[in-house]
């Protein structure tokens, strides 16, 4: 009866999220998880954007986990600081239970399962972004771009744009979920250039931020020691350009 009640709550709070609530300075993160039979333990960090602490405590509205046979506490903080903040805490979730489970922080939500990527320590990175070069706006092509590459050192890797450790930042770095800009979510072994392009608006995002396996990668116009693209043949180069020597 308690679980069904829990479960109840849960449902009633997600239905007067979605009506009332205003997201907040707070974006909860799923960064990774590890495996134990039906069992997966997540990483969890968050990115405030506040300029002070926030306190936020546990409350049947706000930072609580709905899922399966979880309580609504798993370890999560209450005072948060201002920036990124990686594996913050962890929580353990059985997917016999449920497929899915949800962390609810001031006004956001993030939903993760067994599609998150396989936890590695930073020494164990496999996959290294680059930046190639950059191509500033012009009369023809208002918008800036970039160009990136990335080095495997391993074996293929899959990473999900979604989580944590394969995004393009938002404005102010904030992680966000759906921040898909054309990067490659399985990676092959070896070197690989000109893997993709990001065209931006330098005036609105003056500066590009790939976070790839725990690392991040700048892109903007006056960067040091990055070089500017020139434009080719298209029939020579499939994004139309190569760097200059």
């Amino acid at each position: 009866m308690t679980r069904i009640l829990f479960l109840l709550c849960a449902a009633l709070m997600v239905c007067a999220r979605g009506a009332v609530a205003q997201p907040g300075n707070l974006f909860p993160i799923a960064e990774c998880m590890s495996v134990s039979d039906s069992m997966i333990q997540v990483r969890f960090g968050y990115q405030s954007l506040a300029e002070q602490v926030l306190n936020r405590p546990v409350t049947p509205t706000d930072n609580i986990f709905v899922g399966g046979g979880i309580s609504g506490y798993v370890g999560q903080p209450v005072v948060f600081v201002p920036g990124r903040h990686r594996d913050v805490f962890r929580g353990s979730f059985d997917l016999a239970e449920s497929p899915s489970y949800s962390w609810f922080l001031d006004g956001r939500v993030v939903s993760f399962g067994a599609d998150l990527p396989l936890c590695r320590d930073r020494e164990q990175r496999r996959v290294i972004g680059l930046l190639e070069c950059v191509q500033p706006p012009s009369t023809a092509h208002p918008l800036a771009t970039a160009r990136f590459a990335y080095v495997n050192t391993g074996d293929q890797l899959d990473l999900p744009s979604r989580s944590s450790r394969n995004y393009f930042a938002g404005p102010g770095g904030v992680f966000g979920a759906q921040q898909q800009r054309g990067q490659p979510t399985s990676y092959l072994p070896g070197v690989h250039r000109a893997a993709f392009t990001v065209s931006f608006d330098p005036l609105v995002e003056p500066m590009l931020v790939w976070e790839i396996d725990g690392e991040a990668v700048p892109a903007a116009l006056d960067l040091p020691n990055v070089p500017l693209c020139t434009p080719l043949a298209q029939a020579l180069f499939a994004d139309g350009f190569e760097p200059t020597v």
